[in-house]
């Protein structure tokens, strides 16, 4: 997967006008992509952005590119709620409904219609098309139209030429370091303090001194950062939490802590949808498989893992320790 694919896809998007976009991409390794996805979102990490594989299948993937703060206000409207209702989503959060969406897209072999409420199609016009079998529109250009269609039309001129604009951008000398200036997401104000969480399980004190360590560089790149440990977490609390560290040692033939680290992560997962987050820990035997299936995990929830995952065999060294920090300060960003 190319960033060039990515700007020619989601223009729009990735300019802030336009609340998510879907594409695909050959696909030979679900795992191999995911690191490229994980790449992808480094570089996109503060500026509202999140890059998701929603699906593979027959050698392809599926990926949805979104602004979680923009979808939030676009599943807050009552004739979408009534929509995801009817399709039996959990309205709760965005999070758990793109969580939902992605179960959906890899467990049934029908396409979810009501994707179009995650990529700012007009509720009116997924309802029509649902209803109406994808017939008797109005219009059609990126979906088809059966309510404003003036409005529509002047949308489908807009993103025509924000991708005209871009895509030109970009193949322009001085442009290649994506993603540039043309992308950031200017809603954020940039003297707002980030708001974030290391939540870890410890036993020996291995993966505490790496949890101290990404709270050290959380703070240093200036975001309000707390320390946690799972009896202390407040799932209703993470939910204001812009980012989220987690970290737990292997435990076991290679597994979460399971009394009360995996319980707590299980409970919350579903609500990490938009939210940028990163996973360490510490083992003492085996490779880290653990903390690749946790990834996985993390992946299959709509989980935004926009760093690479920090783990040790025993005590951590000063490079670990240091890793720990880089992660912490890109969690801030």
């Amino acid at each position: 997967m190319s960033e060039e694919l990515v700007v020619r896809q989601c223009a729009p998007t990735l300019a802030g006008i336009k609340t998510g976009s879907l594409f695909s991409c050959p696909c030979d390794s679900p795992e191999e992509l995911r690191q490229e996805v994980r790449r992808i979102n480094r570089l996109l990490a503060g500026k509202g952005l999140c890059l998701l594989p929603l699906r593979f299948d027959g050698g392809r993937a599926l990926l949805y590119l979104y602004r979680p703060s923009r979808l939030r206000q676009d599943l807050e409207d009552a004739e979408a709620v009534r929509l995801l209702e009817e399709s039996g989503y959990p309205c709760h959060s965005a999070g758990q409904c793109v969580a939902c969406l992605i179960r959906r897209l890899r467990e049934n072999d029908e396409f979810p219609h009501e994707i179009g409420l995650f990529l700012s199609y007009p509720p009116e016009d997924v309802r029509g098309f649902i209803e109406n079998k994808a017939c008797r529109f109005k219009c059609a250009g990126l979906w088809k139209v059966y309510g404003d269609e003036e409005r529509a039309k002047e949308l489908f001129r807009q993103y025509k030429r924000c991708t005209d604009r871009c895509c030109a951008l970009w193949r322009a000398p001085g442009w290649r370091s994506w993603p540039c200036d043309i992308f950031f997401n200017r809603e954020r104000n940039e003297t707002i303090m980030k708001k974030t969480a290391v939540v870890y399980w410890s036993s020996t004190g291995n993966t505490e001194a790496m949890a101290q360590a990404v709270l050290e560089g959380m703070k240093e790149a200036g975001a309000e950062a707390v320390l946690l440990t799972p009896d202390a977490v407040d799932v209703g609390a993470l939910a204001g939490m812009d980012a989220i560290a987690f970290g737990c040692p292997a435990m076991g033939s290679e597994v979460l802590e399971e009394c009360e680290f995996e319980p707590m992560f299980s409970g919350c997962k579903n609500r990490l949808g938009g939210k940028s987050v990163g996973l360490f820990g510490s083992y003492g035997w085996g490779d880290g498989q653990w903390m690749r299936d946790w990834e996985k995990d993390c992946d299959d929830a709509g989980i935004n893992l926009v760093c690479e995952s920090v783990i040790c065999c025993e005590t951590p060294d000063d490079t670990v320790l240091e890793a720990c920090r880089a992660m912490g300060k890109v969690l801030a960003e």
